[in-house]
């Protein structure tokens, strides 16, 4: 399961994106993460042919595409902290961004809101 989103430079200069932030890591009781990746060189998106984030230099007027790829942090997470029917919701995408010397983080809404819900009871050991 997973989304993608866009970033684009609509400046006149040059920007790097430095990174996506594996948005859910950051408590080990965090039912799932979103790690970011991209698809293959000049090919559609496939989650089994995904490659890892790298950063990405955008010359002015380029749009380079991203994919956020959800997944269960693990049976520990899960257990004790999250029941079956319950899930988090990611809405947001936190990117590191570069331009010139300047580095900033910004925070882009997903169109596309991500669900992951726990197991089921027994699902999970």
């Amino acid at each position: 399961m997973g989304t993608g989103f866009s970033v684009r430079n609509n400046g006149p200069l040059p920007l790097t994106i430095v990174s996506v932030a594996s948005v859910g890591t950051e408590s080990p009781a965090m039912l799932a993460q979103l790690d970011p990746v991209l698809p293959p060189v000049g090919q559609m998106f496939l989650p089994d042919r995904s490659r890892p984030f790298a950063p990405i230099e955008l010359a002015a007027g380029e749009e380079a595409t991203i994919y956020l790829v959800g997944k269960i942090r693990g049976c520990d997470a899960v257990r004790g902290n999250w029941g079956a029917g319950t899930g988090v919701r990611f809405t947001v995408a936190r990117i590191t961004v570069r331009w010139l010397l300047l580095s900033t983080v910004v925070e882009l809404p997903l169109r596309d809101q991500l669900q992951v819900d726990a197991p089921a009871e027994g699902r999970c050991s």
